[in-house]
């Protein structure tokens, strides 16, 4: 299973998500080299119709990056990608979250799914 709930069981659907962060809404620090250095908490956390938690994943994502690629995600953004298993059949609310640990800002948002299509609850 992915996803941090380890008493998840029965059938699953696994949902991929990619995330583009602004670069504007991270703050970087100079460091050696002629880097630039930040670091950001991404979490997911998949709720049941009722408010029940059903599955989480997240990721610390510690960047030290050149001047070449800081140019490159102003453009694009900062790519992160996230996968968690969520309960076949029920209708989901995802909520995801990035967290700037420089300026202790967050950002957040909520999506509702159906976990299968055809599925009825």
């Amino acid at each position: 299973m992915t996803g941090k709930n380890s008493k998840l069981n029965g059938p699953v659907v696994r949902l991929g998500l990619d995330f583009f962060i602004q670069c504007g809404d991270i703050r970087f620090q100079d460091s050696a080299q002629n880097k630039l250095k930040g670091k950001i908490e991404i979490e997911l956390i998949a709720y049941s119709a009722n408010g029940e938690a059903l599955n989480w994943n997240g990721e610390t994502e510690t960047m030290d990056i050149d001047a070449a690629t800081y140019a490159s995600i102003q453009k694009s953004g900062i790519p992160a990608h996230l996968e968690i298993d969520v309960p076949k059949g029920k209708k989901i609310e995802l909520s995801t979250g990035v967290y700037d640990w420089e300026t202790a800002q967050a950002g957040t948002l909520q999506v509702h799914l159906q976990s299968d299509k055809g599925a009825k609850n």
